[in-house]
């Protein structure tokens, strides 16, 4: 899609007789204040008028990129079938408030497989659920925008995590999960086990990648005996020591693991299997 070269608004004060605004432009603010603003932001709203002259304003998700606003909205949508009298109204509003806009482009249905985000996450994805690798293949619908799944109240118990963390120190608990997760390696690694993740200490996160044959049955098994690990198609079982983690889990996941192979404890999750 061409993009709509943008240009830099003259900043102006307010015509308001009587209220003794100076006549002066020092103190105003520049573009780049009220542009910045923008760009951080993922909520504006949207004022147009209905063809009887009601006005009609709604709060939108959007991104403001090089100068313009974009936005999704169904073809029949009031903000969609805006004409350019219309949009010009609009773009007073956006100079009045940090949270509207000057430049207005809506999206509708018919250009969503044109577009393709900057940002991307797991629900963009025709088929979020196989965890495919390789190019993304977008979703035909405006799931191809979003980015995951966001857990409000998560966040809100995320704020004591950070206390904990603070209180321990990202460093210390760093080197401790180093340490771990290359035990970890080691361990699975002695019980035959393929692993798929860095070895290299500066690559690696802190989850290790167990490769096992029925890795999806047994993951499962693990979780209904109490072990937190999930399961990555082509990948393998996902273990992640945490900060409180114990060295002796390491192992007992491991052992646990092996012991599930070798009773053929899995065979009992094979519907779940994709």
């Amino acid at each position: 899609m061409p993009r709509t070269k943008a240009t830099t608004p003259k900043t102006t004060r307010p015509n308001m007789p009587g209220y003794g605004l100076p006549k002066s432009r020092t103190g105003l603010l520049p573009w780049k204040w009220a542009e910045d603003r923008l760009k951080k932001s993922r909520q504006y709203w949207i004022a147009t008028t209905r063809p009887d002259g009601r006005p009609h304003v709604m709060v939108v998700w959007a991104l403001w990129m090089d100068g313009v606003l974009y936005f999704a909205t169904g073809s029949t949508s009031r903000k969609a079938k805006m004409p350019k009298s219309e949009l010009s109204k609009a773009r007073r509003v956006g100079r009045c408030w940090p949270s509207a806009v000057d430049s207005l482009r809506p999206h509708t249905a018919e250009l969503w497989s044109k577009l393709e985000p900057r940002l991307t996450g797991w629900l963009d994805h025709e088929n979020p659920f196989a965890f495919e690798t390789g190019p993304n293949k977008y979703v035909d619908s405006i799931y191809r925008f979003l980015n995951g799944t966001p857990n409000v109240p998560g966040m809100y118990a995320a704020m004591s995590g950070y206390e904990i963390v603070n209180e321990v120190g990202v460093k210390k608990i760093r080197e401790k999960s180093i340490r771990q997760t290359t035990r970890l390696i080691e361990i699975a690694e002695e019980a035959g086990f393929k692993v798929n993740c860095p070895k290299n200490a500066e690559s690696r996160g802190g989850t290790v990648v167990i490769d096992v044959p029925h890795g999806q049955q047994v993951t499962t098994e693990l979780l209904r005996r109490d072990f937190l690990v999930d399961y990555r198609p082509g990948a393998g079982i996902r273990v992640a020591p945490h900060f409180y983690s114990k060295d002796e889990e390491l192992e007992l996941t491991v052992r646990e693991i092996k012991k599930i192979l070798e009773t053929k404890a899995y065979e009992q999750h094979a519907a779940s299997a994709h």
